[in-house]
């Protein structure tokens, strides 16, 4: 198993053909953050040394403790083998359950490997080899899978995560609208409004630029938005158009912002509850 951070994503135009979902699982990438003027040191704001000079301090400290963390690390798993491998198995339990890696075998096998890096950084905090309190290190490898993961969501996978917020957020996020009414100003944490077709169907119309952003990766965003057609989860509009336009104050700077809008009865928990 490796991990891979470096400057060209590990998609089909890199590599040459696309990756199989196993391979994803060997060789697992962490996309770095976006580029700035500090580099790598994205999040040192309050820092007032230059990328360079943090990079040759980063350098000597290396040269002067390569080596002696891992050693002390393995003296003391060594020391008590068996409890510390109970304590790293109930620890890997652990980053799977914050994760919500579930029983699906790909995803568990995912989420595995950033397991085992977390029970390790976990074990070495406590250990005294490593420099971080010894509950700092779950926040930060979550975060890394995340984004590990976002990297090698499918389309489907996106589509699924988007109804599932759209279910959850049916009632908070989205106002109920008739046609004729003229609302107050929609708050910013509105994604859209409730209303129906004439036919009856009831639909959540999501503000067009809002759906992109709930999509999770952004970049299926477009793929998404034809799952959701392909699929019959939208209300068509005028001619057949896959948005319709919808006179609401409180999304955009036009008078009739354009809204995508998802069938209610189409999202999965309105589904169950038949």
């Amino acid at each position: 198993m490796s991990l891979w951070s470096g400057e060209n994503s590990l998609d089909p135009e890199f590599l040459g053909r696309a990756r199989e979902r196993g391979e994803l699982v060997r060789l697992i990438e962490i996309p770095v953050p976006k580029r700035d003027k500090n580099g790598i040191f994205d999040r040192g704001s309050s820092v007032k040394l230059s990328p360079t000079e943090l990079v040759l301090q980063a350098e000597a400290a290396i040269k002067d403790n390569f080596g002696h963390p891992i050693r002390a690390f393995i003296e003391r798993l060594a020391a008590k083998p068996e409890s510390h491998t109970q304590q790293a198995t109930a620890l890997m339990e652990k980053f799977l359950q914050e994760v919500g890696a579930g029983d699906d075998p790909w995803t568990r096998r995912f989420a595995g490997k950033f397991a085992v890096v977390y029970a390790g950084a976990r074990l070495a905090a406590e250990f005294g080899a490593a420099p971080w309190p010894k509950n700092h290190s779950l926040k930060c490898v979550v975060r890394l899978y995340q984004r590990a993961r976002e990297v090698v969501v499918t389309p489907e996978e996106a589509l699924q995560d988007l109804l599932h917020k759209l279910a959850t957020s049916s009632t908070d996020r989205f106002a109920e609208f008739k046609k004729g009414e003229q609302p107050a100003r929609l708050k910013k944490a509105a994604w859209g409004v409730r209303s129906k077709a004439r036919n009856g169907t009831q639909f959540l119309a999501v503000e067009s630029s809002r759906l992109d952003r709930l999509v999770r990766p952004a970049h299926q965003a477009a793929r998404v938005r034809k799952l959701l057609i392909a699929g019959g989860y939208t209300v068509p509009g005028k001619e057949g158009r896959h948005v319709r336009q919808i006179k609401v104050e409180g999304f955009g700077s036009t008078e009739k912002p354009y809204f995508v809008c998802v069938r209610l009865d189409r999202l999965p928990e309105q589904k169950n509850r038949k």
